[in-house]
């Protein structure tokens, strides 16, 4: 591959950069050390070109982290077209390889799951190796749109149907409480750019990109939904994808405002050990799933929650049974025992 540094035949002070910069601007507490990941993928390749613009005119430290998974022929290639990109900005790399026996390790999700959760166990594991402040992920407007109708398609609530934020605090491992977490924050800069802006940035800043074969696998749900849904509805009404990303900022700020009662309400029926039945049968039936659900989102459940599981739960609850037990996904059940709710793994033993 050619070292010589990557020349953008745009403005460097127009476009997605300035964006981002005022982003910082705007920021009572802005990072010092970020982390971007990059894949190789265009996404993230135009991140880390723009964050590089950053770091360039000193608002920030950058490092590059890329986490090999090994899932198709073409991860190799763009380990090292990571590292070129690196050698071009003059940024620092880390890599981090996943063993195979560690994704299939992940009983009850999908492949795309188990990775998703690899993924961010090797980010945790980046950033706190050199204190960074975030991690930077490159989604878009149009990955936005994706989640919102993927959590749709589930019948999620407010938390699905509010998609991503542009600032996030996740803890890592999310879905194992019987371990040790890291409290990773997350910034997504570009997440109000379309997706042909980001792609644009990345062909026009003379980085390598090496494409993820598997994005055209419509097995994956996510995939589909990119390459028929999204279409069909811009077939249908031009603009959808910017009006469905547009309504998760709605939904978001909705959510805020019912935020605290709801925290109220889970407080007054959390337990030792779980959920009071007899306190959450306190709470109004409109309350009853919104502790629920919070409770689930505690324990880790949040990418695999539909709202007829909450339900379920709801349901259990109401009916009294002892013993009585709800599968709501993520290889875990819920347990209604002597008056109170508790999450248990699949093969019997807690949570």
């Amino acid at each position: 591959m050619d070292s010589t540094p990557a020349t953008p035949r745009f403005s460097k002070e127009a476009g997605i950069v300035q964006r981002v910069r005022l982003q910082l601007r705007n920021l009572p507490n802005p990072p010092r050390h970020v982390l971007v990941a990059c894949s190789a993928g265009k996404d993230s390749v135009a991140l880390t070109w723009v964050l590089a613009e950053l770091r360039r005119v000193g608002l920030i430290d950058l490092t590059i982290a890329h986490v090999h998974h090994g899932q198709h022929d073409a991860a190799d290639d763009a380990m090292e077209a990571v590292r070129e990109i690196g050698i071009r900005l003059g940024v620092p790399v880390l890599i981090q390889h996943l063993q195979h026996n560690r994704i299939s390790g992940h009983t009850g999700v999908g492949i795309e799951e188990a990775l998703r959760r690899e993924r961010y166990l090797a980010l945790a594991a980046m950033s706190s190796e050199i204190d960074a402040d975030c991690v930077a992920l490159a989604h878009h407007q149009q990955d936005q749109a994706e989640t919102v109708l993927l959590h749709l398609i589930r019948g999620a609530g407010l938390e699905g149907l509010s998609g991503m934020q542009a600032w996030d605090e996740r803890l890592v491992p999310w879905w194992d409480d019987s371990v040790e977490r890291t409290t990773v924050r997350l910034w997504r800069p570009v997440l109000n750019e379309s997706a042909d802006s980001v792609v644009q940035t990345a062909e026009q800043s003379g980085l390598p990109i090496v494409e993820d074969p598997t994005n055209a696998d419509t097995s994956f749900r996510r995939n589909d939904v990119r390459l028929r849904l999204l279409p069909l509805l811009e077939e249908i009404a031009p603009g959808s994808t910017g009006a469905i990303a547009r309504s998760a900022e709605v939904v978001q700020r909705d959510r805020r405002i019912l935020h605290d009662a709801i925290d109220a309400a889970y407080r007054r029926c959390l337990g030792d050990d779980g959920i009071v039945r007899d306190a959450l049968m306190d709470e109004t039936p409109q309350m009853q799933p919104a502790v629920v659900r919070k409770w689930l989102m505690e324990s880790g459940l949040a990418n695999n929650l539909s709202q007829d599981r909450v339900d379920a739960v709801v349901s259990l609850v109401r009916r009294g049974r002892g013993n009585a037990k709800i599968e709501p996904g993520g290889g875990v059940v819920v347990v209604l025992r002597a008056g109170l709710l508790r999450i248990e793994m699949s093969n019997g033993s807690k949570g």
